[in-house]
């Protein structure tokens, strides 16, 4: 009796398992084939910031040729974004309590702006990527992303404070009279051709590159196993602090170099004047150059 139990029971579970992955397909399927529909929502009154809560929702920014404000989106019909102005304030936020999680596909928004110049952008995202094109002005620009990645090009703020996890963040063209603040993880950090007073960016294992970068007070970097790469760059006073990350490239002007590694290899100009330049790693290599 009992060894015609063990095959039942055995046959039992091989079709429990054979309905289960039938089931997951077929779900998988239906939420692959979700519909996405284009909602255009209207937004009235005056506004001099704009706030934006969303999840999975890829945003970019355009200006309203007919300058009346409203959000495109294009998203499935059990989710959608409310849109309100209110205390001067474009808010812009994902509704509703179905979970976002179970779609394999982000949403997609454009926000149409009558204007180019804002007192403050504040964007809270997952796995959406956020895109600022050029000529768009913000006093103070603040976005935090997990997966997604941030791009900025050819616009300008005052302040400006970028957050992602595991998201690359991209800035070109960009103009900022205040500090630019940079966290990542794992995710890169890719500037060019960027002025600011001062960059401040940390980091674990993810790149920093930055090409063009000058600021007129300090660069102060950190980062764990990341790299540092200068091309061309310069600021009055320069702090960088690495683990196994090296630190390697070109500067524009002199520097009093104060650099130290515990295992790597240094190499930088014997250089005596100029702001301070300290580099520390502990088992990464240094190797500055001053640009001809």
């Amino acid at each position: 009796m009992k060894k015609r139990i063990l095959p039942i029971a055995l046959l039992v579970c091989l079709l429990s398992f054979s309905t289960l992955f039938a089931s997951c397909r077929i779900l998988s399927q239906k939420l692959i084939r979700a519909d996405y529909e284009t909602y255009a929502y209207p937004a009235e009154g005056e506004f001099t910031k704009i706030e934006i809560d969303t999840r999975v929702t890829d945003v970019t920014f355009a200006l309203a040729e007919d300058g009346e404000t409203r959000v495109v989106c294009e998203e499935p019909e059990e989710l959608h974004h409310t849109v309100k102005v209110e205390d001067e304030t474009l808010k812009i936020a994902l509704e509703g309590t179905k979970s976002w999680s179970f779609y394999t596909k982000d949403m997609t928004m454009v926000v149409y702006l009558p204007a180019t110049e804002y007192d403050s952008l504040r964007v809270e995202n997952s796995t959406g990527n956020i895109s600022i094109p050029a000529g768009f002005s913000f006093e103070d620009l603040a976005i935090e992303v997990s997966t997604g990645s941030v791009e900025i090009v050819g616009a300008s703020a005052k302040k400006m404070n970028l957050i992602s996890s595991t998201g690359k963040i991209s800035l070109a063209k960009v103009t900022c009279e205040g500090t630019i603040s940079i966290s990542v993880s794992t995710g890169k950090a890719l500037l060019n051709d960027v002025t600011c007073k001062n960059l401040n960016s940390t980091g674990s294992t993810g790149n920093l590159e930055l090409c063009d970068v000058v600021a007129s007070e300090s660069f102060s970097l950190k980062r764990s196993t990341g790299n540092i790469h200068f091309e061309r760059c310069d600021a009055e006073a320069i702090t960088v602090e690495t683990s196994t990350g090296k630190v390697v490239g070109t500067l524009r002007s002199d520097k009093i170099f104060i650099a130290k590694s515990s295992t790597g290899s240094v190499n930088v100009p014997e250089t005596i004047s100029g702001g301070v330049c300290k580099i520390t790693t502990s088992t990464g290599r240094i190797e500055i150059e001053i640009e001809e």
